[in-house]
Protein backbone atom coordinates (compact mmCIF):
# COMPACT_ATOMS: atom_id res chain seq x y z
CA UNK A 1 0.00 0.00 0.00
CA UNK A 2 2.84 2.51 0.83
CA UNK A 3 4.84 1.99 -2.48
CA UNK A 4 1.13 2.04 -4.55
CA UNK A 5 1.53 -1.51 -5.39
CA UNK A 6 -1.97 -2.09 -4.28
CA UNK A 7 -4.92 -0.31 -3.25
CA UNK A 8 -6.96 -1.05 0.35
CA UNK A 9 -10.38 -1.76 -2.26
CA UNK A 10 -8.46 -3.76 -5.06
CA UNK A 11 -10.21 -7.36 -5.21
CA UNK A 12 -8.00 -10.54 -4.05
CA UNK A 13 -9.01 -12.09 -7.10
CA UNK A 14 -6.38 -9.32 -8.91
CA UNK A 15 -3.54 -11.02 -6.98
CA UNK A 16 -4.41 -15.01 -6.36
CA UNK A 17 -4.85 -17.80 -8.68
CA UNK A 18 -8.50 -18.58 -9.94
CA UNK A 19 -8.44 -22.03 -8.71
CA UNK A 20 -7.45 -21.07 -5.29
CA UNK A 21 -10.25 -18.07 -5.48
CA UNK A 22 -12.55 -20.32 -7.05
CA UNK A 23 -15.32 -21.32 -4.46
CA UNK A 24 -13.39 -19.58 -1.71
CA UNK A 25 -16.56 -17.52 -0.48
CA UNK A 26 -20.38 -19.40 -1.11
CA UNK A 27 -22.31 -18.18 1.72
CA UNK A 28 -26.38 -19.29 1.63
CA UNK A 29 -26.05 -20.76 -1.91
CA UNK A 30 -24.34 -17.22 -3.38
CA UNK A 31 -20.66 -17.29 -4.12
CA UNK A 32 -19.17 -13.85 -2.84
CA UNK A 33 -15.06 -14.76 -3.70
CA UNK A 34 -14.85 -12.40 -6.61
CA UNK A 35 -16.06 -9.52 -4.07
CA UNK A 36 -13.53 -10.06 -1.38
CA UNK A 37 -10.74 -6.95 -0.83
CA UNK A 38 -7.84 -6.73 0.51
CA UNK A 39 -9.60 -4.31 2.95
CA UNK A 40 -11.72 -7.52 4.23
CA UNK A 41 -8.86 -9.62 4.73
CA UNK A 42 -7.04 -6.83 6.87
CA UNK A 43 -10.07 -5.91 9.27
CA UNK A 44 -11.20 -9.42 9.13
CA UNK A 45 -14.46 -8.40 7.42
CA UNK A 46 -14.36 -10.90 4.74
CA UNK A 47 -16.56 -13.11 6.45
CA UNK A 48 -13.93 -16.36 5.72
CA UNK A 49 -13.97 -18.90 7.99
CA UNK A 50 -10.94 -19.18 10.68
CA UNK A 51 -9.67 -22.69 9.76
CA UNK A 52 -6.98 -22.58 12.29
CA UNK A 53 -9.88 -22.02 14.85
CA UNK A 54 -13.02 -22.78 13.48
CA UNK A 55 -14.95 -26.18 14.18
CA UNK A 56 -15.97 -28.32 11.28
CA UNK A 57 -19.09 -29.84 10.94
CA UNK A 58 -17.69 -33.52 10.01
CA UNK A 59 -14.28 -33.14 10.57
CA UNK A 60 -11.93 -33.26 13.26
CA UNK A 61 -10.31 -29.55 14.50
CA UNK A 62 -7.45 -28.40 12.16
CA UNK A 63 -4.87 -27.86 15.37
CA UNK A 64 -5.83 -31.63 16.33
CA UNK A 65 -4.77 -32.31 12.74
CA UNK A 66 -1.22 -30.54 13.43
CA UNK A 67 -0.89 -32.05 16.44
CA UNK A 68 -1.32 -35.52 15.10
CA UNK A 69 0.59 -34.73 12.01
CA UNK A 70 3.42 -32.88 13.48
CA UNK A 71 5.97 -34.04 10.67
CA UNK A 72 3.38 -32.22 7.88
CA UNK A 73 4.46 -29.26 6.21
CA UNK A 74 2.05 -27.04 5.60
CA UNK A 75 1.98 -24.58 2.89
CA UNK A 76 -0.27 -21.53 2.66
CA UNK A 77 -2.56 -22.61 -0.47
CA UNK A 78 -3.01 -26.10 1.51
CA UNK A 79 -4.63 -24.64 4.08
CA UNK A 80 -6.88 -21.98 1.90
CA UNK A 81 -7.54 -25.30 0.45
CA UNK A 82 -8.54 -27.19 3.48
CA UNK A 83 -10.57 -23.87 4.91
CA UNK A 84 -12.70 -24.53 1.41
CA UNK A 85 -13.53 -27.87 1.93
CA UNK A 86 -13.97 -28.32 5.64
CA UNK A 87 -15.31 -25.06 6.72
CA UNK A 88 -18.28 -22.46 5.64
CA UNK A 89 -17.86 -18.43 5.25
CA UNK A 90 -19.95 -16.73 8.13
CA UNK A 91 -21.44 -13.61 6.34
CA UNK A 92 -21.28 -11.52 2.86
CA UNK A 93 -18.00 -9.58 2.87
CA UNK A 94 -18.16 -6.13 4.96
CA UNK A 95 -21.54 -7.29 6.84
CA UNK A 96 -19.73 -8.93 10.15
CA UNK A 97 -16.54 -9.47 11.83
CA UNK A 98 -14.87 -12.48 12.48
CA UNK A 99 -10.83 -13.26 12.92
CA UNK A 100 -9.57 -15.46 10.38
CA UNK A 101 -6.05 -16.96 9.66
CA UNK A 102 -7.90 -17.75 6.43
CA UNK A 103 -7.64 -14.57 5.37
CA UNK A 104 -4.12 -13.92 6.91
CA UNK A 105 -2.63 -16.48 4.77
CA UNK A 106 -4.37 -15.03 1.72
CA UNK A 107 -3.03 -12.01 2.52
CA UNK A 108 0.60 -13.58 2.73
CA UNK A 109 0.04 -14.98 -1.00
CA UNK A 110 -0.87 -11.33 -1.88
CA UNK A 111 2.22 -9.90 -0.85
CA UNK A 112 4.22 -13.15 -2.69
CA UNK A 113 2.35 -11.94 -5.71
CA UNK A 114 2.64 -8.24 -5.65
CA UNK A 115 6.83 -8.91 -4.76
CA UNK A 116 7.15 -11.46 -6.93
CA UNK A 117 8.92 -12.72 -3.67
CA UNK A 118 8.51 -15.59 -1.13
CA UNK A 119 6.85 -14.17 1.80
CA UNK A 120 9.99 -14.68 4.20
CA UNK A 121 12.14 -13.04 1.87
CA UNK A 122 9.72 -9.58 2.35
CA UNK A 123 9.68 -9.77 5.82
CA UNK A 124 13.37 -10.16 6.17
CA UNK A 125 14.11 -6.94 3.09
CA UNK A 126 11.77 -4.71 4.27
CA UNK A 127 11.48 -5.33 7.71
CA UNK A 128 14.09 -7.38 9.75
CA UNK A 129 17.45 -6.12 7.63
CA UNK A 130 16.55 -3.00 7.58
CA UNK A 131 15.40 -2.57 11.19
CA UNK A 132 18.69 -4.84 12.32
CA UNK A 133 16.32 -7.40 14.09
CA UNK A 134 18.55 -9.86 13.50
CA UNK A 135 17.23 -12.69 15.89
CA UNK A 136 14.27 -12.55 13.50
CA UNK A 137 12.65 -15.08 10.79
CA UNK A 138 10.00 -16.72 9.92
CA UNK A 139 10.05 -19.85 11.09
CA UNK A 140 9.71 -23.17 9.14
CA UNK A 141 10.48 -20.76 6.22
CA UNK A 142 13.81 -18.60 6.96
CA UNK A 143 16.61 -18.26 9.38
CA UNK A 144 17.72 -15.03 11.57
CA UNK A 145 20.28 -13.26 10.85
CA UNK A 146 22.16 -14.17 13.91
CA UNK A 147 20.70 -17.18 15.82
CA UNK A 148 19.99 -16.77 19.77
CA UNK A 149 21.72 -18.51 22.29
CA UNK A 150 18.25 -18.85 24.03
CA UNK A 151 15.49 -21.42 22.85
CA UNK A 152 12.44 -20.61 21.13
CA UNK A 153 9.25 -20.35 23.43
CA UNK A 154 6.83 -22.92 24.13
CA UNK A 155 2.97 -22.78 23.11
CA UNK A 156 0.14 -24.40 25.61
CA UNK A 157 -2.76 -25.95 25.09
CA UNK A 158 -4.49 -26.35 28.71
CA UNK A 159 -1.31 -27.77 30.55
CA UNK A 160 -0.10 -29.51 27.07
CA UNK A 161 3.04 -27.87 26.55
CA UNK A 162 4.22 -27.91 22.28
CA UNK A 163 7.56 -27.32 21.54
CA UNK A 164 7.03 -25.70 17.89
CA UNK A 165 10.37 -26.40 16.53
CA UNK A 166 9.12 -30.02 16.52
CA UNK A 167 6.15 -29.39 14.92
CA UNK A 168 6.77 -28.99 11.12
CA UNK A 169 3.25 -28.80 11.38
CA UNK A 170 2.80 -25.33 12.35
CA UNK A 171 4.16 -24.46 9.46
CA UNK A 172 0.62 -23.44 8.69
CA UNK A 173 0.41 -20.09 10.40
CA UNK A 174 2.59 -19.09 7.80
CA UNK A 175 1.62 -15.23 7.58
CA UNK A 176 -1.26 -15.30 10.49
CA UNK A 177 1.96 -15.92 12.88
CA UNK A 178 4.74 -17.74 11.91
CA UNK A 179 7.31 -15.00 12.81
CA UNK A 180 9.90 -15.81 15.56
CA UNK A 181 11.62 -13.02 17.67
CA UNK A 182 13.23 -11.96 20.66
CA UNK A 183 11.88 -9.31 22.47
CA UNK A 184 14.42 -6.74 22.02
CA UNK A 185 13.54 -7.45 18.29
CA UNK A 186 9.85 -6.76 18.91
CA UNK A 187 10.42 -3.49 20.69
CA UNK A 188 12.29 -2.74 18.17
CA UNK A 189 9.64 -3.21 15.52
CA UNK A 190 7.09 -1.68 17.67
CA UNK A 191 8.92 1.90 18.04
CA UNK A 192 9.54 1.77 14.27
CA UNK A 193 5.55 0.82 13.71
CA UNK A 194 4.78 3.40 15.79
CA UNK A 195 7.14 6.30 14.93
CA UNK A 196 6.09 5.74 10.96
CA UNK A 197 9.03 3.97 9.80
CA UNK A 198 7.01 1.48 8.13
CA UNK A 199 4.37 2.81 7.69
CA UNK A 200 2.78 6.49 7.35
CA UNK A 201 0.56 8.17 9.51
CA UNK A 202 -2.23 7.73 7.42
CA UNK A 203 -2.25 4.29 7.62
CA UNK A 204 -1.32 4.16 11.20
CA UNK A 205 -4.38 5.94 11.28
CA UNK A 206 -6.51 3.68 9.49
CA UNK A 207 -5.45 0.58 11.48
CA UNK A 208 -6.74 2.16 14.63
CA UNK A 209 -9.88 2.67 13.21
CA UNK A 210 -11.16 -0.43 15.40
CA UNK A 211 -15.00 -0.38 14.85
CA UNK A 212 -17.34 -1.94 16.51
CA UNK A 213 -15.91 -5.16 17.15
CA UNK A 214 -13.00 -5.20 14.03
CA UNK A 215 -9.18 -5.33 14.90
CA UNK A 216 -8.07 -3.16 12.71
CA UNK A 217 -4.47 -5.16 12.88
CA UNK A 218 -2.85 -8.10 14.07
CA UNK A 219 0.61 -8.71 15.56
CA UNK A 220 1.29 -12.49 17.18
CA UNK A 221 4.62 -13.01 17.65
CA UNK A 222 6.49 -16.32 19.32
CA UNK A 223 9.27 -14.53 21.66
CA UNK A 224 12.23 -16.32 22.70
CA UNK A 225 12.93 -17.95 26.52
CA UNK A 226 16.12 -15.59 28.12
CA UNK A 227 17.01 -14.22 31.45
CA UNK A 228 15.69 -11.10 32.04
CA UNK A 229 15.86 -10.76 36.13
CA UNK A 230 17.56 -13.70 38.72
CA UNK A 231 13.92 -14.27 39.78
CA UNK A 232 12.06 -15.17 36.25
CA UNK A 233 13.83 -16.29 33.76
CA UNK A 234 11.48 -17.40 30.84
CA UNK A 235 9.72 -15.31 28.61
CA UNK A 236 6.52 -16.99 26.90
CA UNK A 237 5.28 -16.32 23.49
CA UNK A 238 2.53 -13.70 22.51
CA UNK A 239 -0.59 -14.22 21.02
CA UNK A 240 -4.34 -15.11 21.61
CA UNK A 241 -7.07 -17.28 20.77
CA UNK A 242 -10.44 -16.97 20.92
CA UNK A 243 -10.94 -20.44 22.80
CA UNK A 244 -10.44 -19.47 26.15
CA UNK A 245 -8.14 -22.82 26.82
CA UNK A 246 -5.71 -21.77 24.53
CA UNK A 247 -4.61 -17.50 25.40
CA UNK A 248 -1.03 -17.66 26.10
CA UNK A 249 0.73 -14.11 26.48
CA UNK A 250 2.54 -11.64 28.76
CA UNK A 251 2.05 -10.13 31.86
CA UNK A 252 4.12 -7.99 33.99
CA UNK A 253 4.55 -9.40 37.70
CA UNK A 254 6.96 -7.44 40.50
CA UNK A 255 8.70 -5.83 37.60
CA UNK A 256 9.58 -8.25 35.47
CA UNK A 257 7.58 -10.38 32.73
CA UNK A 258 6.42 -13.87 33.42
CA UNK A 259 3.88 -16.70 32.09
CA UNK A 260 0.27 -16.44 32.54
CA UNK A 261 -2.62 -17.97 30.79
CA UNK A 262 -6.01 -15.96 31.12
Amino acid sequence: MENGLAKFEDPIAHYLPESLVEGLHIFKGKEYSSDIQLTHLLSNTSGLPDFFEDKPKRHKLFLRENLDQSSRFWTPEETIEWSKEHLLPRFPPGQGFHYTDTGYNLLGLIIESITSKPYADVLHEYIFTPLKMKHSYLAQFSEPAVKSDNPVAHLYLDDFKISVEQYRSFSSFYSGGQTVCTLEDLLVFMKAFVNNQLVTEESLRLMQNWGKNAVGFKIRIWSYETAISPVHRKIYSMGASRRKRFFYGLCASDGCLSYRKF
